[in-house]
Order: structure tokens, then sequence, then C-alpha cells
């Protein structure tokens, strides 16, 4: 009997292996100005664009109070910014601080050179194919979140 491929499935196990070697690498660095994990996917989500306070509340699955008070501590902790929304006054938007876009930056540099090393035994043949079809698969997936946000 032929089993179903199910790239899905595929697709969740690695990202959770990824988040789990980015989990890894922030204790490792971990110091009195670190985020942590939860904040640092909180300030990588405000990076990609999703810059309110609800929106993070939807994002994660949080109450819109919880969501608002992870958002006050990363404000105290220089991470985030709140401006006025230009369109809409009653509206606040968050963005990142300098502090936060460094540390985003070098922790993900550091899951990133991770991956690497652990794929390193893979010939450049197998690498380049690897990297082309997660590409067509990411792209894939990116317009079918766009069909279903219409």
């Amino acid at each position: 009997m032929r089993s179903k491929l199910n790239l899905g499935r595929e697709l969740a196990d690695i990202a959770f292996i990824l988040m789990e070697i980015i989990k890894h690498e922030a204790k490792t660095v971990a110091g009195v100005c670190a985020p942590t994990l939860t904040q640092f996917k909180m300030l990588y989500a405000i990076k990609d664009g999703v810059g309110k306070v609800g929106a993070l509340s939807d994002a994660f699955g949080i109450s819109q109070p919880a969501a608002s008070k992870m958002v006050d501590g990363m404000v105290k902790e220089g991470l985030l910014k709140r401006f006025p929304d230009p369109k809409d006054r009653r509206q606040i938007q968050l963005r990142l601080t300098a502090k936060a876009s460094s540390s985003i930056e070098s922790l993900y540099q550091r899951a990133f050179d991770e991956v690497d090393h652990r794929l390193a035994h893979l010939p450049n043949t197998k690498k380049k194919k690897i990297f082309t079809h997660l590409h067509e698969i990411k792209e894939c997936i990116k317009e079918r979140k766009r069909v279903l946000k219409s």
C-alpha cells in the first residue's frame, strides 16, 4: 500500500525544527537585553507587517489584553515604539527599534549559520535543487495566503 505524500506535515516538521534551532540560539546568546522567544516571534511578525496590537492578538491566537501587555513590556525594554496611525488617530502602529532589528538579525544569522552547518555535507548541486524547490513552495504558499485573505 502506497502512503500519501503529505507536504504540509513535512513543512510543519521543518518549521518546528527550525524554531527549535532558533530557540536554542536564543538561549545561547540570552542576556539581559535579549528578547524571549515569544517576544522574538512577535517582533518578527511586526517586522513582517503586523503593526497593530489587534493584529498581533489575531496572529498569535491570544487575547488583545495579553498582546497589549506583551507590547507594553517590549516598549519598556526598548524593542518597540508606538506611533499614531496617520489614517486613523485612534489606532496605534507598532515599529521595531534599532535594538530590536539588530537582535532579530543577529539571532536569525546565528540560526541560519547553524542550519548551514548541519547541511554542509550535502553537495552543492543538491543544495541548489532544495533551494529551488523551497522557493517554489514558499511562492505557492504565499499566493494561497493572498487568496485566503481576499
